[in-house]
């Protein structure tokens, strides 16, 4: 049997389920913080960094070293449900339908 391993596309492979594996434990990490599960902690603490918020310019400033512009090129991925899915969104969108189902019965009294 004549098997011929390309290198380059192994190691391009293993380069990508790397970066998907980072991506993942970033996601991890903002929903274990009760964030968007659908939102990197990168880019959570990038929008926080612009509102000078202290935990996310520290992040933010060592994420930078690792890797140049990390919280900016994190912000230039646009979602426009960003943080729908967060634990606070949920929980208010939760209260509002409820809330009001519960004004309701109570006029209804």
């Amino acid at each position: 049997m004549n098997l011929k391993i390309d290198l380059k596309a192994v190691a391009m492979y293993a380069w990508y389920w790397a970066k998907n594996i980072a991506l993942s434990l970033d996601q991890l990490f903002n929903v274990l913080l009760w964030g968007d599960p659908d939102e990197t902690l990168s880019r959570r603490a990038g929008r926080a960094r612009d509102k000078g918020v202290g935990w996310a310019c520290w992040l933010c400033s060592w994420l930078d070293a690792v890797d140049k512009r990390h919280c900016e090129k994190a912000l230039e991925r646009v979602n426009e449900e960003e943080g729908y899915n967060s634990v606070p969104q949920l929980i208010s969108r939760w209260r509002e339908e409820h809330g009001q189902r519960v004004l309701r019965a109570m006029r209804q009294l």
